[in-house]
């Protein structure tokens, strides 16, 4: 996947993360945009560590499905490739 998103725009990728839910989307932009820790997002959202590192799995799952979408979309994998799996948060 990691390949895929090399390919990718940074536009796409923020498309992207702006289409996940709210809880998972704050965790996700401010950790793969802004580069924050996990201890600087928990202290920025005022929730555990824990929670980050919850909403940013589940938000990761979401985002992989959103990505690879777009990739299929542009034509950097085949559609009907192996996609990642369906994973609900």
């Amino acid at each position: 996947m990691r390949a895929v998103v090399g390919k990718l725009e940074i536009d796409q990728v923020s498309a992207a993360i702006a289409g996940l839910p709210e809880e998972f989307r704050t965790a996700a932009s401010l950790y793969f945009l802004d580069d924050f820790s996990y201890q600087q997002i928990a202290e920025t959202l005022g929730i555990p560590v824990g929670t980050v590192r919850s909403r940013l799995h589940r938000g990761r799952a979401l985002l992989q499905l959103k990505l690879w979408q777009i990739a299929e979309d542009h034509g950097l994998v085949r559609a009907g490739a192996a996609s990642p799996a369906r994973e609900e948060p």
